[in-house]
């Protein structure tokens, strides 16, 4: 198995989504210190209705991506899903994955009502 938790290399100039979900999977539980928030995922979390760490940290361990990752420059973004059960309802984190595959940026965390 790959440092990134997979068994099969990613092609980074189309990367399949389920293998990059897989990858934030791996680093989100494996290595942690290679997962970034940007400033406006943690403002998010002073709001009433926003999502908690303990909660953002549970989509990136356990969530899936179900669509396409989107190109975005130096990268990939893909959304992750996940329920949570406390909650009564499915919170997402939006995460740009760099080519090199070696670090996570979490953009935005929310519920996906919102």
């Amino acid at each position: 198995m790959h440092k990134s938790g997979q068994e099969r290399p990613i092609n980074w100039e189309r990367p399949n989504a389920s293998q990059l979900g897989a990858m934030i999977r791996f680093n989100a539980r494996e290595q942690p210190e290679h997962i970034f928030f940007e400033p406006h995922a943690l403002e998010r979390q002073t709001e009433r209705s926003a999502i908690l760490d303990l909660e953002a940290w549970e989509v990136l361990r356990k969530g899936y991506v179900y669509e396409e990752p989107e190109a975005v420059s130096g990268g990939w973004m893909v959304r992750m899903e996940y329920p949570i059960r406390s909650a009564g309802r499915d919170a997402v984190a939006l995460v740009e994955i760099y080519s090199s595959g070696g670090e996570f940026l979490v953009t935005t965390v929310m519920w996906k009502d919102v």
